[in-house]
């Protein structure tokens, strides 16, 4: 981006801007699906803020963890023998007579909160995210007051699973629990245990996990305590799912990445990073998903730490209009960018829902290939190269190979990726000199010159001079706030690591039921009031 650009966003800024909060529960809520034809949650200006709680989509895993006590989660995961809380699991058929093993069919999986209508958004346009804080969600179950539990799957559809030792095949679900309260920054194995049949309140049997959400019976599972022994995961939040709604159609299965963004699954989109994302249609309607605690470049056994999380995230649009001459001119993928670094996503179908047709949302599952996904991220960078610095074809060659990291994100999505990482540094000397953004403008809340050194110094836990406060996704939740992580990129300095947001003031007294409550603005420091459920104190 041109330093002519980031001004432009600057000044698109109210001070302060407008805030809005979107709860999780089963009326803000849908599993499985982008749809263009859902009512927006929340609508918000150009340069307003919201803050998003997700829900993790295998929290039935553990209920008594994940769930248990989180009004919220509990009206999501509801399933009796009559009804489930959200229905609708995956963008396939809700006919009981053409749905093969539930409704939506699990095309699909994701738990994702929104849409949220940006006033203004055309297609054309371009709409940046600026991820300003990821926290974990507490639970809600006094037993396990302060933590927050994720889940991983070794499961049917990960890169390992047809290379087991000995042949035999199995799911193997490894439980974490992630600290919620900022005294520790990683999560820890509490508990294993191997996938058998499990039998789901509408009694289907259901041998593999091949429908999200369904309880699992603990009576027929074996419980592994004590595993991953001497083993500290280092957390780094972020939102696996984090898109805006393609017009190819009406339902779009949240598994497969697109051109829209979606299910990209790369790590740094956590707190401090911006994602640019392509609109598509009217309002963009952005919803964001598929919250992890950890997960690496691969996801290679099918899933991360799947952890439920809240982000604040404020939202820039830029019109078509002012496009020309922009490194943005011609952004018609998803793009992330850090304080260090430009990520360029390629995947191996780079717009399916285009190119494949009116089956493409089936056909993308039998077309993996790493080779397809690393041709599309060579053929983007090279792009982005000749357009950012003015390079011609034969040139970007050469600092591509000696500069750029290309990697693997992930396996685990049937739509491969390769990704590459472009530095962008603020020294001279590296692959892009000085950042292509120029220095960053104001807008970003509480981003002030660093007066403590390294993360967790004086910068990142108070204002700075003429900044606003920052808008906190633990205050918005009424939750505590985490400490600095490691692994997470500050918006502040050129360390990894978030910052820790500064005391808030009193709520304002709300209505609505914790977790039920609807979207609702408020001016200056805002938060909604919640109804906390009854807790034990916390276990030292």
């Amino acid at each position: 981006m041109t330093l002519a650009l980031a001004q432009t966003s600057a000044g698109k800024v109210p001070a302060p801007p407008s805030y809005r909060h979107l709860p999780a529960n089963a009326d803000t809520v849908r599993w499985g699906c982008f749809s263009t034809t859902l009512t927006p949650r929340v609508e918000i200006d150009s340069a307003g803020i919201v803050t998003i709680e997700t829900l993790t989509h295998p929290a039935a895993d553990d209920l008594e963890r994940m769930v248990q006590g989180d009004e919220g989660a509990e009206s999501v995961y509801l399933w009796t023998t009559d009804r489930k809380g959200v229905d609708r699991r995956g963008a396939g058929s809700t006919d009981p007579a053409v749905c093969k093993v539930g409704s939506g069919d699990g095309r699909g999986v994701h738990i994702l909160t929104g849409p949220v209508h940006g006033r203004g958004a055309k297609p054309g346009d371009v709409l940046e995210l600026r991820i300003l804080d990821c926290v974990p969600r507490p639970g809600a179950n006094p037993d396990f007051a302060g933590k927050s539990f994720g889940s991983n799957a070794a499961a049917w559809w990960g890169y390992h699973y047809n290379d087991m030792p000995g042949g035999s095949k199995r799911e193997v679900i490894t439980i974490y629990r992630v600290d919620a309260t900022g005294d520790k920054s990683r999560a820890k194995a509490v508990c294993n245990f191997r996938w058998g049949p499990q039998t789901d309140p509408f009694r289907v049997t259901r041998p593999t996990i091949d429908y999200p959400g369904g309880p699992v019976d603990h009576a027929l599972t074996d419980f592994t305590f004590n595993v991953l022994k001497g083993i500290r995961i280092p957390i780094r939040p972020y939102f696996g799912t984090l898109g805006v709604a393609p017009a190819e159609a009406d339902f779009v299965d949240s598994v497969p990445p697109s051109h829209t963004g979606g299910n990209v699954d790369k790590w740094p989109i956590g707190k401090g990073a911006i994602m640019y994302s392509p609109v598509s249609v009217e309002g963009a309607l952005v919803s964001v998903g598929d919250p992890h605690a950890s997960q690496g470049d691969s996801e290679l056994c099918g899933t991360a730490i799947e952890c439920s999380l809240a982000g604040t995230f404020q939202s820039i649009l830029h019109k078509k209009a002012d496009l020309a001459g922009t490194p943005l001119q011609e952004m018609d993928r998803p793009m992330l960018e850090t304080r260090v670094e430009w990520v360029v996503q390629g995947f191996s179908g780079p717009n399916h829902l285009g190119a494949l047709g009116a089956t493409a949302q089936a056909d993308i599952y039998g077309k993996p290939s790493v080779d397809d996904a690393m041709r599309d991220a060579f053929a983007k960078t090279r792009r982005f190269l000749t357009t950012t610095k003015g390079l011609t074809e034969d040139d970007a060659h050469s600092p591509m190979s000696v500069g750029v990291d290309f990697g693997i994100t992930p396996v685990a999505d049937r739509n491969w990726g390769a990704h590459a990482i472009v530095p962008c540094h603020r020294e001279e000397g590296h692959l892009l000199g000085p950042r292509l953004i120029g220095a960053r403008p104001p807008p970003f809340p509480n981003d002030g010159p660093a007066r403590g050194g390294a993360c967790g110094g004086s910068a990142c836990r108070k204002d700075a001079p003429g900044t606003w406060p920052i808008y906190s996704a633990a205050r918005a939740m009424r939750r505590p706030s985490l400490s600095p992580m490691p692994g997470l990129l500050c918006p502040r300095t050129d360390r990894r690591g978030p910052a820790r947001p500064t005391a808030a003031p009193s709520p304002k007294p709300g209505a609505g039921r914790s977790g039920r409550s609807p979207a609702v603005a408020a001016p200056g420091m805002p938060r909604i009031r919640r109804k906390a459920p009854v807790r034990a104190p916390r276990a030292s």
